[in-house]
């Protein structure tokens, strides 16, 4: 399991905006139970923890999702966001494709929206995704530039580069 952070201290996130942008090189299974991964690129949260079962409920989250076939072929990737507790929305993906993204929130709401974007001055959108479910008074200590997987027996490779937090 695999985590990267930086503490900002103490209710530093509120109203955001940050930057970074994310590829899904490859990813496979080692099981005929293992239909579908979830691999957290970014993450946003109070607590030192790693993605799977031991983050807030409210946390939100950056992942790539991807599903195997019976054969254990890839038949789609998937950029997904949410909130550790909400379903999310997710938006379909290429492997070897780099993604830019754009996080945001106004201070003390509950919706926030990630942007992703086909090129790096963020002037062609490919998708917007919302989640409405965050307590409003949450802030957020940790920024994660990966923080694990769900587990189970399969593995990605990937990487979040550029991360860049544009306002606070």
């Amino acid at each position: 399991v695999a985590l990267l952070y930086q503490d900002y201290n103490k209710d530093c996130f509120n109203g955001f905006e940050i930057w970074f942008d994310v590829r899904l090189n490859s990813a496979s299974s080692y099981s005929e139970r293992d239909d579908w991964g979830d691999f957290c690129t970014f993450s946003l949260g109070n607590r030192h923890s790693i993605y799977s079962g031991f983050s807030d409920y409210d946390d939100p989250v950056v992942l790539f999702d991807v599903n195997w076939d019976e054969d254990g072929v890839p038949c789609g990737q998937y950029i997904w966001f949410k909130s550790m507790g909400s379903q999310g929305q997710y938006y379909p993906i290429n492997f070897n494709t780099i993604y830019y993204c754009k996080l945001t929130r106004s201070a003390g709401s509950s919706t926030i929206t990630l942007r992703v974007y086909s090129n790096a001055a963020r002037t062609t959108l490919l998708a917007t995704l919302t989640d409405s479910t965050f307590p409003t008074s949450k802030k957020y200590r940790y920024i994660y530039a990966m923080r694990g997987a769900d587990p189970g027996e399969s593995v990605a490779t990937f990487y979040l580069e550029n991360l860049e937090v544009k306002s606070l």
